[in-house]
């Protein structure tokens, strides 16, 4: 999960979960801590790293989740690059459609 889409789903400032994570903030709220868990489905104690037991997911499950994420992330890059063509093909036929009407007044 992405710090984007964990603070649109934890309803948490993007700007506050960035500072935790790169330890510009320090010392969460109770309340940030427990949004956090319950969205990302841990134990506060393993947030803290004070329990690694609590979850318990196999290398297995840890790989096909990294290519999910990997596969999003590609995803995510072929719909930009499909907008920017679309966008071109777009500004293109625009531009042809224009020079055609300028064409035909100019007939006229």
């Amino acid at each position: 999960m992405t710090r984007k889409a964990l603070s649109i789903t934890a309803k948490l400032p993007y700007s506050n979960l960035a500072g935790y994570e790169t330890g510009r903030l320090s010392n969460p709220t109770a309340d940030f801590l427990k949004k956090v868990s319950k969205t990302l489905d841990v134990s506060i104690d393993w947030l803290l790293g004070m329990n690694e037991n609590d979850v318990n997911i196999t290398k297995k499950e840890y790989k096909r989740l990294i290519r999910h994420e990997k596969t999003l992330y590609n995803i995510r890059c072929i719909a930009e690059k499909d907008r920017l063509v679309v966008g071109a093909f777009s500004k293109e036929i625009s531009n042809n459609i224009r020079s055609l009407l300028d064409d035909v007044e100019d007939k006229e």
